[in-house]
């Protein structure tokens, strides 16, 4: 889901359909126990609209978190963080934690990529093949 092309990683559906859904009926539930009026119907609104705000920053997170490879240049974007580099301008990938932390050829970290987003091994393999270095 929400691919760019054959080397990108992309959205689970799974979780994006529960999230999505979530998001909907909380935010339905929320509207309609705060409508009811009473102390109670509106704590119980207050609490599923807390949870329907987490759903929907967990649903932006998981649509913005990207990384693919389109004319030799390798794009990186999380929330309101996007970045890029030309592979042949990569110096080192380092992976740890879970994620990869790419390096340019002066040591700066230009962007980092989510180690468990699906689709992740073909944008790692094409850097292997490339020949990028990794730690």
């Amino acid at each position: 889901m929400f691919r760019h092309g054959d080397l990108s990683t992309e959205v689970d559906k799974g979780p994006f359909f529960f999230s999505l859904a979530s998001f909907i009926l909380t935010g339905f539930f929320a509207f309609l126990f705060a409508g009811k009026g009473g102390a109670l119907g509106i704590l119980a609104g207050m609490i599923l609209f807390i949870v329907c705000l987490a759903s929907g920053a967990t649903l932006f997170a998981m649509v913005t978190d990207r990384a693919y490879i389109e004319d030799g240049t390798l794009f990186m974007s999380y929330m309101f963080k996007k970045s890029n580099i030309k592979l042949e301008d990569i110096h080192k990938v380092s992976y740890k934690d879970e994620v990869y932390s790419v390096y340019d050829k002066r040591g700066d970290l230009v962007g980092t990529i989510n180690g468990k987003l699906t689709g992740i091994g073909r944008i790692v393999a094409e850097l292997d093949k490339r020949n990028v270095h990794f730690d």
